[in-house]
């Protein structure tokens, strides 16, 4: 399980990802998850913590 503060920093990172590589490509969670070497279930409940509060809204893969 990720720790809050590095939730947050992941959080960042996702939403960076998203805006710069996964704009034009489709990411998985599991590609996401390998680049912060966390598990792909804790990066799609921060994906949705995300859409939850309007910070994204992308897909979930």
């Amino acid at each position: 399980m990720i720790k809050i503060s590095t939730r947050f920093s992941v959080g960042v990172y996702i939403l960076t990802l998203l805006l710069v590589i996964c704009k034009d490509y489709q990411c998985i969670s599991e590609f996401i998850a390998g680049s912060v070497n966390s598990s792909p279930v804790e990066i799609r409940r921060l994906i949705g913590r995300l859409k939850k509060t309007g910070w994204s809204e992308y897909p979930l893969a």
